[in-house]
């Protein structure tokens, strides 16, 4: 696997219209920049769908570190919980 990073998040879409190609529509993915990331489109989808993707896309991709700690702390929480689980001593009411 490579040690290429992603492009640094927040993400953002927007909708465009291709300068080379009218009939290509849909939603690019941007970078704070403004550079396209990657684009939502498709002829087979609906315009709602399109964005629906993108906004997905934007969604995910920004809140991934976000979920990726809380669940490391989430982690180490249960790992607490099977250590203490076996120690007599242990009150869940006095840790939390």
């Amino acid at each position: 696997m490579s040690d290429t990073k992603h492009t640094p998040t927040p993400w953002s879409f927007q909708p465009y219209k291709s300068e080379y190609r009218g009939d290509r529509e849909g939603f690019s993915i941007r970078a704070l920049d403004g550079k396209v990331i990657a684009a939502a489109r498709g002829s087979t989808r609906t315009e709602e769908e399109k964005e629906a993707n993108a906004a997905f896309i934007v969604r995910a991709c920004n809140a991934h570190e976000k979920l990726v700690s809380e669940l490391r702390v989430a982690l180490l929480r249960i790992e607490e919980l099977e250590s203490a689980a076996n120690d007599p001593h242990f009150s869940i009411e006095e840790r939390w």
